[in-house]
């Protein structure tokens, strides 16, 4: 919520990108390009953004380091299915087999999050913290 407020996007596009990026959420996920944590964020990112910390491998800076890499890219194409693509690692298709597919993925996984919410009555969001 606070990364998708400071980009000014709806926090399910976040949650795709999560979802399509990491679906086990596995914090400790390292891929074979070596990208890290949850939003799979490239080492190279690491203090590139005003995050609290550099470490990729905590929760809260992976997801800082990963909005701000889309948003960077939202800003610079203005599109979010390029932004997409440029997240992926696939300008020219090279990178990622079948990466074309993956705005379509994230996309899908964010109506998928928005689907699961409205599923639930505001108030049953709320913790009822009388009963701790």
């Amino acid at each position: 919520m606070k990364e998708a407020n400071y980009l000014q996007v709806e926090p399910s596009l976040l949650a795709g990108v999560l979802l399509t990026e990491n679906e086990p959420l596995d914090v400790r996920a390292r891929s074979s390009q070596g990208a890290l944590g949850l939003m799979q964020v490239m080492t190279f990112h690491a203090g590139e953004y005003d995050c609290e910390s550099d470490d990729l491998l905590q929760v809260e800076s992976n997801i800082c380091h990963g909005a701000r890499v889309f948003g960077y890219y939202l800003k610079r194409t203005g599109n979010v299915r390029r932004a997409l693509l440029r997240y992926n690692g696939c300008v020219n298709g090279t990178n990622t087999p079948n990466c074309k597919r993956y705005p379509s993925k994230v996309l899908r996984n964010a109506r998928q999050v928005r689907q699961e919410l409205l599923q639930y009555p505001p108030y049953s969001l709320a913790v009822d913290t009388a009963s701790f």
